[in-house]
């Protein structure tokens, strides 16, 4: 997909989130991944589908590197489903725009370098990430009234850290798949590469 064309799919997606149900939605989807890590059965997904999942997760953690947030972990699990822990150093709004960037990364990251066709899209745009996105912009927003942060804006910055990072997030989707999880250190290492 062409960048114009992901960051406009990304704002629509943002610019539409109910924002009223967007806390329970996540708590929902949060504690489904908390049973895969639980060990709930996993079915296994085919090759395409875990590549995507590591691009997607890679570029979370890409992300959260290069803005300096506090990675803990990513992963990718064999139904393609996976994790990136990161979280914000403190509550300035330099933090909170990084936490928004880190967040939308792993969308982003799918429209630009994976492809997504309209039935992803969709589940991207119902994803967790883009739920949290959107509340942490507003955030942003209570945070500044006066900066008028539009949305677009969010969606420009997360795209175009993929964009500028492609080689960092295929190299760091190739490792992950392979040993399934990753450490701050060893994501770190293969980011600054």
């Amino acid at each position: 997909m062409r960048l114009e064309d992901a960051i406009a799919r990304i704002t629509f997606s943002l610019e539409s989130v109910h924002v009223e149900s967007a806390a329970a939605r996540i708590e929902e989807k949060q504690a489904a991944n908390q049973a895969k890590q639980s060990g709930a059965a996993l079915i296994l997904a085919s090759d395409a589908e875990v590549w995507r999942a590591g691009v997607h997760e890679s570029a979370h953690a890409v992300a959260a590197v290069r803005c300096d947030l506090h990675l803990e972990h990513a992963g990718v699990r064999c139904d393609a489903s996976g994790w990136c822990c990161y979280y914000e150093g403190g509550e300035s709004i330099d933090q909170t725009i990084s936490r928004v960037v880190a967040d939308l990364a792993g969308p982003c990251a799918e429209l630009l370098l994976v492809g997504a066709d309209d039935a992803r899209c969709g589940q991207l745009a119902h994803s967790s990430d883009l739920l949290l996105a959107r509340l942490n912009i507003d955030r942003c927003r209570a945070r500044a009234p006066t900066w008028q942060l539009p949305t677009r804006l969010f969606a420009q910055l997360a795209c175009s850290i993929v964009a500028t990072n492609i080689d960092s997030i295929g190299r760091l989707a190739h490792v992950l798949i392979l040993y399934g999880q990753l450490s701050r250190d060893a994501v770190a290492a293969l980011v600054r590469q």
